[in-house]
């Protein structure tokens, strides 16, 4: 009897996912027919939110039209011209999906999405509570509360208040503010959203030659990387020397590359991978490649780690082992048998159907009680207001 193991968020799978996951969301722009959802749709594919794995527009807008179904947000359309011509003026998006920052800077967005709930009332996500408060929810707690922020000098944590992370951070149980651009520091957290503490100053991206750190991957303006020297780069061209992951992790000692944002160290220019330390040419199918290295297989084709070559992804139905993704991923796995080493290619299981895990359901639904069911709380306001943004600066 086969077993529903399936694989957890390791290195491979991290890479993996950051190879596949834009083919799969191709799809994503298509807006849904409900007034709410097609409007939230085209807000955030502007805001350029939603590419990021796992946090497609259609997903986190489907929450948003099911709170207008519920009275929990009132939607005003008339709002929709003036929300995505306030987002096109926009000198940089960095934070602007705070929600302190969001009703700030985009007044028309959040007048679009009026609140219909009060503090104190039961939340799903941020747009459904007034201006200054956040819906106070998470994974296992859902639904959350409407609260306000908490203020600068008053306890904040884990069982305490909340700091507004666009103004001030939690340090030593109280929230403190931010300080501003040019002021020193010693963490990222103590700066303003959008700066960074880069030799001990909050400063903004970094231009060619800039200062960084090399485990910051925001350190850097758009289409720059963190170099060996601690400076920010343009991608190498091809015959280059780079970083073997082994290298990279060596320097950075603290296993960030392990993350989906770092699964593909932009070092080597589009088309090209770092291999055995060299910019060279993707690797066609068939075609040798290192299974610990950085990703270096051409579009859709990974490194299969028996045979250490580019090979595409096992069809549905078919035997896969324990690290092969199978057609269709990340909405698919390979569902492995008791000896957990190999397996049957399957899709992941959708709402309704049982899970052990969270990996067992599609994606954008949850396991809660064995069951896959569909995220609630999944917003696409954060506390960081930086995912799947990027800076214009």
């Amino acid at each position: 009897m086969r077993k529903r193991r399936v694989l957890r968020m390791t290195r491979w799978a991290a890479a993996v996912f950051a190879v596949f996951f834009p083919f799969w969301c191709s799809a994503c722009a298509d807006y849904g027919t409900h007034s709410a959802q097609s409007a939230c749709e085209q807000m955030l594919n502007t805001l350029e939110v939603g590419q990021a794995p796992g946090s497609s527009t259609e997903d986190l807008c489907h929450n948003v039209a099911l709170s207008t179904d519920e009275g929990a947000i009132i939607f005003h359309g008339e709002f929709l011209a003036d929300c995505l011509a306030e987002i096109r003026f926009l000198s940089s998006k960095l934070g602007i999906t705070a929600p302190t920052l969001f009703s700030e800077r985009l007044p028309s967005c959040r007048a679009l999405f009026e609140n219909g709930r009060s503090d104190g009332e039961a939340c799903h996500i941020d747009l459904e509570c007034p201006v200054g408060s956040h819906c106070n929810s998470n994974y296992n707690q859902c639904p959350g509360r409407c609260e306000r922020y908490t203020r600068d000098g008053d306890v904040c944590g884990e069982e305490e208040g909340t700091c507004d992370y666009a103004r001030s951070h939690c340090e030593d149980g109280k929230c403190v503010a931010c300080v501003q651009k040019g002021d020193s520091c010693s963490e990222n957290r103590q700066c303003e959203l959008g700066q960074y503490c880069i030799e001990s100053r909050c400063q903004g991206p970094q231009k060619e030659d800039g200062p960084c750190e090399i485990i910051h991957s925001l350190d850097c303006q758009e289409g720059l990387f963190c170099g060996a020297d601690q400076t920010c780069q343009a991608p190498s061209s091809e015959g280059a020397g780079c970083l073997t992951r082994e290298e990279f992790m060596e320097i950075t000692t603290k296993g960030t590359a392990y993350g989906l944002g770092l699964a593909n160290y932009p070092q080597c220019a589009d088309g090209l991978a770092c291999r055995a330390g060299v910019c060279a040419q993707l690797v066609s199918r068939g075609g040798a490649c290192d299974p610990a290295d950085w990703p270096e297989c051409a579009e859709r084709l990974y490194c299969d780690r028996d045979s250490k070559t580019c090979e595409p992804p096992r069809k549905l139905g078919e035997s896969c082992k324990e690290g092969m993704p199978c057609e269709g991923f990340p909405m698919t796995i390979c569902a492995l048998d008791e000896d957990g080493v190999s397996g049957v290619c399957v899709e992941r299981n959708g709402i309704g159907e049982s899970c052990s895990d969270q990996w067992d359901c599609a994606i954008g639904l949850v396991c809660r009680d064995n069951s896959c069911q569909r995220n609630r709380c999944r917003d696409f306001l954060t506390s960081q207001g930086l995912t799947g943004l990027v800076s214009r600066d």
